[in-house]
């Protein structure tokens, strides 16, 4: 598979299948059902946050009250529109439409916009994050105007290069529908330019913990880098909840958003103190983050690993920690 670029991804058969059992979007955000026939609501929304959209509660809001506008423009759209279509049966003005529905939403540009309405319209609308729009500006002109404009260019320029990798996608769709993993085309690409193009090391991929580009550490924010056995919760509550709920004999070790030594505690993913709701205004995975596995040991190395010392364990759940860590 050979991307615009001229990287060429070799196995990538093998490359999305490692991405989709280590990065965790395909279980948080793929997997999650949303109707793309049913009016936009809160929950459609909020499982953008499962992909890092990282909207607090306000901009929820402020995206919810706009759902009628937005429901019109996506009304007029098919559900089964596909970048895979030919360039003429477009819904080229539509998608203007859509994206200019998010106007006067603050906080919100394309990346947002996108990952909520890939789940509406996934075939159509790929996940224009900053990755993947640094991608396409290394082969082709950044856009101008407008955002909704810009958005439409975005989305023109990746057709096109979903349209020069055509014939290795499908075939790669096929291949993981043989193993029951439906991802359309769409996604696939964007799996490929996020994870695999060379603009951007996924967390899971890196060996060293760093801060995250362009956010220093005088901001009080060190990403935690796991190397695949940990699952780690920053700013996503939807994500880290969800992850309770399909590991309930795991681990979450709860600690600062730059983690430090002396506050380091281990939880069972049961325990009352770390899944009751959080009053509103308050987050689980703000001040706090989670690191979440479903082996203590996991938990227990990579504190002894980065940290210099052992969890201490929660009082109330009172965690049983695997005895070979």
């Amino acid at each position: 598979m050979e991307l615009r670029s001229g990287v060429a991804i070799a196995d990538p058969l093998a490359e999305i299948l490692d991405f989709i059992r280590r990065d965790g979007s395909y279980q948080s955000y793929d997997l999650v059902p949303v109707d793309p026939t049913a009016p936009l609501d809160e929950p459609d929304v909020r499982v953008a946050n499962r992909i890092i959209a990282r909207m607090g509660q306000a901009t929820i809001d402020a995206i919810v009250a706009r759902g009628p506008v937005i429901d019109e423009a996506l009304a007029a759209i098919p559900v089964e529109s596909s970048l895979v279509a030919d360039d003429a049966d477009m819904p080229w003005d539509e998608l203007h439409r859509l994206f200019a529905a998010f106007d006067g939403v603050p906080a919100v540009g394309l990346p947002r916009i996108t990952k909520v309405l890939h789940k509406k319209r996934p075939a159509l609308i790929p996940i224009l994050d900053e990755v993947v729009q640094n991608y396409l500006v290394s082969v082709e002109p950044r856009p101008t105007g407008d955002r909704a404009s810009q958005g439409v260019a975005f989305v023109r320029a990746y057709k096109r290069e979903l349209d020069h990798v055509l014939p290795s996608v499908q075939c790669l769709r096929r291949e993981l529908q043989s193993r029951a993993i439906d991802l359309i085309e769409c996604r696939i690409l964007d799996i490929a330019l996020w994870a695999l193009s060379g603009t951007y090391e996924p967390l899971w991929r890196r060996t060293e913990t760093s801060a995250r580009p362009g956010r220093p550490h005088a901001e009080g924010v060190a990403v935690v880098i796991s190397d695949g056995s940990l699952d780690v919760f920053i700013d996503d509550d939807d994500g880290y909840l969800g992850w309770l709920r399909t590991h309930p004999r795991g681990f979450v070790l709860n600690c600062g958003r730059t983690p430090k030594p002396d506050y380091l505690k281990l939880h069972q993913a049961t325990c009352s103190t770390i899944t009751r709701m959080p009053t509103r205004g308050t987050t689980w995975t703000g001040p706090y983050i989670k690191l979440c596995a479903v082996d203590s040991g996991a938990i227990v190395g990579w504190c002894r690993g980065k940290m210099g010392s052992d969890p201490q364990p929660c009082g109330i759940c009172r965690p049983q920690v695997n005895a070979s860590s």
